[in-house]
């Protein structure tokens, strides 16, 4: 007698998921086709959206319509009461990029019975990597369903029904296979609802997993140790922000004056601003304040010595303009168009007031003067004055069009000291009429390390939005990158080497490599 070909039911619990759901029904239908999955069950959990309209539309085969919300556990098991397959596959309705392929790696071990249940977990998802028995996406046989079909804690659970599955698996002694699913992703609870219904439901989640974990307390404090690091750094809470404008494009003939305090400061904050303007044919210059030689860390790292002397901090300094030279080459800046002042890293701020006109000694390379190979001029004194009339000399040379540079409010002292030098060259020309007035837009770079650039991580899909507590402090302006400029400016960020030489460091400069720029307008 020949043996019997197993199927695959495929249930689909939606609730308010008109944005993903037909989507997700279109690829399980292309699945069908390729012999994959037998039916396709959506059950819309209450939903008072377009949800049930969009399964329906996309063919799915069975679309349940709850009118009153059940719970992830409920809608399933209402689901599962309509399944003929030997297999359950269980899918989540707001996928995004899931793929024929991803169901493949999920359903096959179970028909070939190479485990009872797998669970496919997003390998690019930051908790899931951690937590990869939390995903929603699995396939388990239809005996698993039977045991749990009228168990009171099934149907009531909501954020907990993974995890009661897996103890149930876990108590028959089944076996339990985890596959990686690269590429594939979740519509995020900020671009579904308002950033207080967002937090609402990470707060449930949150509560219900202690309380799935509550009897076991290893577990139970590695999961909330794993959700509070999700919140602070990956969490996405300003995805749906809301900007004032868009930043004017770079245009051809335009002169664009770039003043930063730190070499990789002008690539972090404005890297693909610079590129696109050198492009359009716009004339770029930029002036780096200081050679970056205040950083212990990575001066420790290119020295390979922990016992620093004020020469390996120089060697510092002279090592981060070569890589600052690098990567503004990658973005077309020719290398005469740079100015490298050369005044002491993390010694700006007292330059404003009592070394305004007394010369001030670097603490960190013992130099109390210009004195790197590469120093726009030679042997100028560190002084406030000496700094301001650098400033105003390159100003009125190059007369910019349009000046970029750091914002005020910057929580780095150097930062927000270069804007205010910029500012008082900037008013001395005017009044002398030695200029016209140009535009003048600031960046941030440093702020409240959990709200800015949030989340701190590497996510070049993802928009850049200003602090939840700076949304009003100016008419902010997006600058949007191409695919082609983003990935340049990846390209320029790891150009500095030494710097990313730090773990944070490498976290923050690539947290800024995303698919827009952030400026303020200056009056």
């Amino acid at each position: 007698m020949p043996e019997k070909i197993k199927t695959v039911s495929c249930l689909i619990p939606a609730y308010n998921e008109e944005k993903t759901v037909g989507s997700v029904v279109k690829i399980v239908k292309e699945a069908s086709q390729a012999g994959l999955v037998k039916e396709i069950i959506v059950i819309s959990d209450g939903s008072n959206d377009q949800t049930v309209a969009r399964a329906k539309e996309a063919e799915a085969d069975l679309v349940i319509d709850s009118e009153k919300n059940l719970g992830k556990g409920g809608a399933l098991l209402e689901g599962f009461k309509r399944a003929s397959g030997d297999i359950i596959l269980l899918l989540d309705a707001d996928l995004i990029n899931l793929t024929v392929n991803d169901i493949n790696k999920i359903v096959k071990p179970a028909l070939n019975d190479e485990a009872d249940m797998i669970i496919g977990y997003l390998a690019d998802d930051e908790i899931q990597k951690f937590l990869p028995q939390i995903s929603g996406q699995r396939a388990l046989k239809r005996s698993i369903f039977e045991t749990i079909a009228d168990d009171k804690k099934f149907l009531k659970s909501r954020y907990q029904f993974e995890i009661l599955l897996n103890r149930l698996v876990s108590k028959l002694k089944l076996i339990t296979l985890f596959i990686p699913l690269s590429g594939l992703d979740h519509l995020k609870k900020e671009q579904k609802y308002s950033i207080g219904r967002a937090w609402l439901g990470k707060s449930r989640f949150f509560i219900d997993m202690v309380k799935a974990y509550k009897n076991h307390l290893f577990i139970s404090n590695l999961v909330i140790a794993v959700i509070v690091v999700y919140l602070l750094f990956f969490s996405p809470f300003f995805f749906s922000r809301l900007l004032s404008g868009q930043m004017p494009p770079p245009g051809p003939g335009e002169r664009i004056l770039v003043v930063v305090a730190h070499p990789d400061d002008e690539i972090i904050g404005a890297g693909g601003y610079i590129t696109d303007a050198i492009k359009n044919g716009s004339q770029i210059y930029v002036v780096v304040v200081t050679n970056g030689d205040a950083n212990r860390f990575s001066a420790s790292v290119i020295n390979q010595n922990l016992i620093l002397d004020k020469r390996d901090m120089t060697r510092e300094g002279e090592i981060r303009i070569k890589e600052n030279e690098k990567a503004l080459a990658l973005a077309g800046v020719p290398n005469n168009q740079t100015f490298y002042l050369s005044f002491p890293d993390e010694g700006l701020k007292p330059l404003l007031t009592r070394y305004w006109l007394k010369t001030e000694k670097s603490r960190f390379t013992g130099l109390s003067q210009t004195a790197y190979p590469d120093a726009y001029r030679k042997n100028i004194n560190y002084t406030g004055r000496n700094l301001t009339d650098l400033m105003e000399n390159i100003i009125a040379s190059i007369r910019p069009d349009i000046i970029i540079t750091h914002s005020p409010v910057d929580v780095h002292p150097d930062h927000s000291t270069v804007y205010t030098f910029v500012r008082l060259a900037v008013d001395q020309l005017l009044d002398r009429g030695l200029i016209a007035k140009p535009k003048i837009y600031t960046f941030l770079v440093h702020w409240q390390i959990f709200e800015y650039p949030h989340p701190l991580r590497f996510d070049p899909k993802m928009g850049l939005y200003p602090p939840d507590n700076l949304k009003n402090y100016c008419d902010w302006l997006t600058y949007p990158l191409s695919k082609q400029t983003e990935e340049l400016k990846l390209k320029e960020i790891k150009s500095y080497k030494s710097q990313l030489s730090s773990p944070f460091l490498d976290l923050l400069l690539k947290a800024f490599d995303r698919t827009n720029e952030l400026f303020c307008p200056v009056s």
